[in-house]
Parts: structure tokens; C-alpha cells; sequence
């Protein structure tokens, strides 16, 4: 089996990743925790922004290290699924197109990345998803 022959799944949210990695029909499982300051939003009702809230300030110090440690979990994920030829994000919200942005960004070794909204999936499920997806 040859590296691009590798193939994985990763559910991902900005919590948690669950990579699922197969090869030779075996299938390996991984999850990794981030470490991302929760997100803070100044907003009043219906998500006005409160008076005197225009940006800067200390929210735009949260927002930066709050991306910078997003950016460093979504770099953890890439390596664990590094030498895979073909790749499936899933997950709900931004964090499955954020780290397939990343992925492409730092290397082009994927020869495929495709990308799915989902809802959590037990381990199972997760495997039997990324199973049917790959399945020749």
C-alpha cells in the first residue's frame, strides 16, 4: 500500500477532533482536545452590539489569540492526518472548512479533500461513515 493509499476522516468542531485513520482495511482512531479560549461576544438583545463596543480594545486581543490557538489545534490535526492521499472533514458550524483551508494551505499532498456538515457521531458511527465514503 503506498502512501496516497492511506485515507482518513476527522469530525471536527472547535472543541474537539476525532480522526479516524484506515489502512489495509484497519481502522485506527485519535482524538485530540484544543485548547481555544471560549469565544466572547459584547452584544446586547438580538445580538446588537452594546454602545461603546466598536472593536479593538481588549476583545481584538481575545480574538487574536483566540485564532492563534485555533490555528495551532488546526495544525495538530493536519499532521495527524498527514500522508493521507485522501481525506474527509466532517463536522458542524465553520471548524470543517477552517481546517481544510489550513490543510490546503500547507500542503498539497491530499489528493482529495472533501467536506460534509454533521451532526456528533459516536466513534462507531464515525468509522462506519468514513468506511462507506472511501468504500470502492
Amino acid at each position: 500500500m503506498n502512501a496516497m493509499s492511506k485515507r482518513a476522516g476527522v469530525w471536527i468542531d472547535h472543541a474537539r477532533a476525532e480522526i479516524v485513520i484506515l489502512k489495509d482495511r484497519q481502522a485506527s482512531t485519535r482524538t485530540i482536545r484544543a485548547d481555544v479560549a471560549g469565544h466572547r461576544k459584547s452584544t446586547g438583545q438580538q445580538g446588537m452590539p452594546l454602545p461603546g463596543h466598536v472593536g479593538g480594545g481588549a476583545g481584538s486581543a481575545d480574538e487574536r489569540r483566540r485564532e492563534h490557538q485555533l490555528q495551532r489545534y488546526y495544525e495538530q490535526v493536519a499532521l495527524a492526518l498527514e500522508g493521507a492521499g485522501e481525506v474527509l472533514i466532517l463536522g458542524p458550524g465553520e471548524a470543517p472548512g477552517e481546517l481544510k483551508k489550513h490543510i490546503e494551505s500547507r500542503s498539497k499532498r491530499h489528493s482529495a479533500i472533501s467536506v460534509r456538515t454533521s451532526d456528533k457521531l459516536t466513534e462507531e458511527q464515525l468509522i462506519a461513515e468514513v468506511r462507506d465514503f472511501f468504500a470502492d
